[in-house]
């Protein structure tokens, strides 16, 4: 990973709205800081916490197009059947979304295991070849509400496969918005 790189995670940790301070982990290579940031400024600067965690989130999906990108599993598609309410993210009913633009609008419902007809075995394989932690070696874990290390979350993110893929398909959206 290149040095100017900075993987960020936004941590839902705002306990109520209002003057609450947004926490912001970011990891870099001379190691984890966590900020909290209010409306104007960063109010305070300090290491990330060890015991510090968060739901994953959309972040899941990430881990599933690196996965299918850097393993070549072949294109499968979602056709959207206007019976989801979660196609909302995808496409209208008839139409069809692939795997960049999936990613793009987070579509869950084309990265969800069954829709990629994926193997939990396999997928534990590659996840422990890896060396990742049990949330994201083992399928079942893999899901928005699942609590998870920040220190690990911003591991996994700093040694993902496929990371220039998903870095090209999220940079086109900033740059087309």
């Amino acid at each position: 990973m290149s040095r100017g790189w900075l993987w960020l995670a936004l941590l839902p940790l705002l306990a109520r709205a209002g003057d609450a301070p947004l926490q912001l982990a970011i990891g870099a290579p001379n190691g984890a800081q966590l900020l909290q940031l209010n409306h104007q400024q960063v109010v305070s600067r300090g290491p990330l916490p060890s015991d510090l965690s968060a739901p994953l989130g959309s972040l899941w999906k990430l881990f599933v197009y690196s996965y299918l990108t850097d393993t070549g599993k072949p294109e499968v598609g979602y056709t959207c059947k206007g019976q989801d309410r979660d196609e909302v993210y995808c496409c209208k009913a008839g139409e069809r979304i692939e795997r960049d633009q999936a990613l793009t609008q987070s579509c869950g419902l084309y990265f969800s295991p069954a829709n990629q007809q994926l193997d939990a075995a396999d997928w534990q394989h590659y996840w422990q070849q890896r060396q990742a932690p049990l949330w994201l070696s083992d399928m079942a874990r893999l899901q928005p509400q699942q609590h998870v290390p920040i220190a690990e979350l911003l591991q996994q993110l700093r040694q993902l496969p496929a990371q220039q893929q998903a870095r090209r398909v999220l940079l086109d959206v900033v740059l087309n918005a």
